[in-house]
């Protein structure tokens, strides 16, 4: 489908009123070639394209689509509702000023040291959706954490600077003590199509597998976190998991990833993008840390 280029959105060809755009360089390309040929389709009506539609500030939480504001008033009201938005430079809570992805928003999920993909973001901001070339059940079991550091506001509208950004983080330590327990917060949303079961043979858990560092050898996988309750497609659940350290002092890598049977997330079918990603963490493992204490002045003495 063609875009036509306006005065806010010439990344190609020059400036705008705004100023220079940045020059084409090879994330750019390594952006077109990720995403050619993939599709953005309503799960519910079979091969009809969903409605892609963007906003600078949306805010947060983003607006939900209004008939009068939509192409297919009902199938586009399943497919943007209101969506958490990362950043909020206009102050207003709740702010709806826009309806469908956040452009800064994007950027901020894909900021930070547990970033999103692509596939991550446009799940998240498009519910009911299938990502790739073909409908079919691969786009059923995906996830994201919700989990962002502290929000600052933009310089202004058009002077983006990264420390602005809410970007996602990893609760999960990144000093461990061997063979020693610690619980790491969670606040996943469902992305896919698929619901949640909380039990049964199909049940969904938040799990880890650790890899040894820089060899990435599994060592192994870690123990299990029931949801809840069930969580349907773009349902959030807040889970507390409970992290075991390796019983070897070294460098590790762990892995967060979901459960459905016996079936990892991101391993089970992923027509585009690869594997579904999981949350990966760089730790390192003591024996253990080294206490340091400071004296504490009880009173004070002036001295002349």
């Amino acid at each position: 489908m063609p875009l036509l280029d306006n005065s806010s959105q010439v990344f190609r060809f020059g400036g705008n009123i705004h100023g220079p755009q940045n020059p084409v360089s090879s994330l750019h390309q390594q952006a077109v070639d990720q995403t050619a040929e993939m599709r953005l389709y309503h799960i519910n009506a079979s091969a009809t394209f969903g409605c892609a539609r963007y906003h600078a500030n949306p805010g947060n939480p983003t607006k939900s689509c209004a008939d009068a504001g939509c192409s297919n008033a009902e199938l586009d009201k399943q497919m943007l509702p209101e969506t958490e938005d990362p950043i909020d430079p206009n102050h207003v809570v709740p702010a709806r000023t826009g309806v469908g992805m956040s452009q800064n928003g994007s950027a901020a999920w894909a900021a930070g040291a547990a970033p999103w993909d692509f596939r991550q973001i446009l799940s998240h901001y498009y519910r009911n959706v299938g990502l790739g070339t073909n409908l079919d059940n691969t786009n059923q079991y995906r996830w994201v954490w919700l989990d962002v550091g502290s929000t600052a506001a933009h310089s202004s509208f058009w002077e983006y600077q990264e420390i602005g950004y809410a970007k996602p983080i990893a609760y999960t330590p990144s000093v461990l003590i061997v063979n020693k327990p610690v619980t790491v917060p969670f606040r996943i949303k469902n992305t896919g199509s698929a619901a949640w079961f909380a039990t049964g043979a199909n049940s969904v858990r938040l799990s880890y597998r650790i890899y040894t560092n820089p060899t990435g050898g599994l060592i192994y996988n870690g123990g299990e976190t029931a949801l809840p309750a069930t969580v349907s497609p773009g349902g959030i659940v807040n889970l507390n998991a409970l992290l075991l350290a390796p019983v070897a002092v070294g460098s590790y890598t762990v892995k967060w990833d979901l459960k459905v049977g016996n079936s990892w997330f991101s391993e089970r079918p992923q027509l585009f993008g690869g594997q579904w990603p999981s949350q990966n963490v760089n730790v390192s493992v003591f024996s253990s840390l080294n206490n340091v204490y400071v004296p504490t002045i009880r009173t004070a003495i002036l001295v002349q």
